[in-house]
């Protein structure tokens, strides 16, 4: 079935694409790009099913992959219609455009840390044929896409919940993940790059290979020749995830687990030094450091309350500060504070999530004791507390929106593990009221008035048979 809706698919966008060749269009190759990016998706969507979610992965991934493509051409036509063709994928495509020369003649850029990254991958990115601006739109829109299929398979590897299919929905269709990583730009690649640090960080803590050790660096590099400030959040959840974390990774691998610990400590290390060199922190001046984040701090701040879109708050300093600046960062603008339709779709979703987090959040709390057994979601967990933390500074719902989408998928990894009861802390719980209920010497008591359910209740008589024969 999969396969056929992906030739049809594939056949319907070479008609339109030969359709618009046909008609003098210079769009008609980046048509033929999108007929190859189903095919190899598609591939991909098959090869990546499990026993867990073979039966509806590959169509998920085919539709998912259409409504990337539909979203960046819609980001496209915002650009070229609304904005008259000013904004930053315009440059980053007109410098990658330049720079494919220095990269044929086999050179490597002078690149800087942001920016110029970003236009030396671009011209990279450009080498074998240079698109028209929605062509690499729809590029970079690719390569997030497969950033987001590494994180949904960073939250299978490790999954307690068995709600596979929540979180798939989520990191595939929620409309900041599936609008914002849909350009030519810093998104597109940290969304790759979050991705691989993501499915590396879980592999790591299950086994401890080096093979994931590798794949992580490969992935923080990237994010911190980008943003070296979310870089660091991710080696530092990481860092204090395999610490504190009594998954089954970490038994009967101590010595794999210590000698990762200290390699993760040094990756943390140049992590911070490349935060701090990007922000123009001395951390050898010792109290004066402060200074300097301090003034980081104001400067965000002041730089992004500009503007239409600029919002009242500021960074959190303090604990007592902490909700006010998680509800900013993750779920405004409210929609009396929307002033366009990209601002309103934006509060629309965050409404969603906050009615979500507030419906789930005492299961959250009470289910939330076993995150320990959980190192991936630990990981999430601590990643979305710094990313907040870091992040509410900024003053500015456009950037705020634009930001989210970097952390909304951890912040749903927490949330669908927790906000229900995961199957891992069932069986726990089944199996802790086992123990009492065979070491009581009381009667047995009537069916109807027993606090185990049905399946616990099998469980007891089960395991109890096993001891007695």
């Amino acid at each position: 079935m999969t396969r056929g809706a992906t030739w049809i698919a594939v056949g319907l966008v070479l008609a339109l694409s030969g359709v618009a060749w046909l008609l003098g269009s210079t769009e008609a190759a980046t048509g033929f790009a999108i007929a190859i990016g189903l095919v190899v998706a598609s591939y991909f969507g098959t090869r990546m099913a499990t026993a867990a979610d073979r039966d509806w992965l590959p169509t998920l991934v085919l539709v998912a992959f259409l409504t990337k493509m539909v979203a960046s051409t819609a980001r496209w036509g915002v650009l070229e219609f609304v904005y008259g063709g000013s904004g930053d994928a315009t440059g980053y495509h007109g410098e990658g455009s330049r720079l494919v020369a220095v990269w044929r003649s086999f050179e490597v850029p002078e690149f800087e840390i942001g920016t110029e990254f970003v236009n030396s991958v671009t011209g990279l990115l450009y080498v074998p044929y240079v698109p028209t601006l929605l062509g690499g739109f729809i590029l970079f829109a690719t390569i997030a896409f497969f950033g987001q299929l590494l994180l949904y398979a960073a939250f299978r590897k490790t999954d307690t919940s068995g709600r596979l299919g929540w979180y798939a929905v989520s990191v595939f269709f929620l409309p900041t993940i599936v609008y914002w990583p849909s350009s030519i730009g810093k998104e597109s690649l940290m969304f790759l790059f979050l991705g691989t640090a993501s499915y590396a960080a879980a592999g790591l803590m299950k086994d401890y290979r080096i093979r994931w050790a590798v794949l992580f660096a490969v992935g923080i590099a990237g994010a911190a020749a980008i943003r070296p400030h979310v870089a660091l959040l991710l080696v530092g959840s990481l860092a204090v995830a395999m610490v504190f974390s009594k998954g089954t990774g970490t038994k009967g691998l101590g010595g794999r687990r210590i000698i990762a610990i200290i390699s993760i400590g040094l990756v943390l290390g140049a992590a911070t030094v490349a935060a701090a060199a990007k922000f123009n922190i001395d951390f050898t001046e010792g109290l004066a450091a402060t200074e300097d984040i301090e003034r980081v701090i104001e400067n965000v701040e002041g730089a992004t309350s500009r503007g239409g879109s600029a919002v009242t708050g500021s960074s959190i300093s303090s604990p007592a500060e902490f909700p006010a600046g998680f509800i900013k960062v993750m779920f405004r603008p409210f929609p009396t504070e929307a002033g366009t339709i990209q601002v309103l779709a934006t509060s629309i979703e965050g409404m969603l999530m906050f009615g979500l987090l507030l419906w789930r959040f005492i299961p959250m709390v009470r289910y939330g004791r076993h995150i320990r057994r959980t190192p991936y979601i630990l990981f999430a967990l601590v990643f979305t507390i710094g990313f907040v933390i870091a992040f509410s500074a900024f003053n500015n719902f456009g950037l705020l929106a634009r930001q989210r989408s970097q952390v909304i998928p951890y912040f749903m990894a927490v949330l669908i593990t927790y906000g229900w009861r995961p199957h891992d802390t069932a069986s726990e719980d089944a199996e802790s009221q086992t123990v009492n209920v065979e070491a009581s010497p009381q009667e047995p008591q009537e069916s109807g008035s027993s606090d185990l359910s049905g399946a616990q209740r099998r469980q007891v008589q089960r395991r109890t048979t096993e001891r007695s024969t």
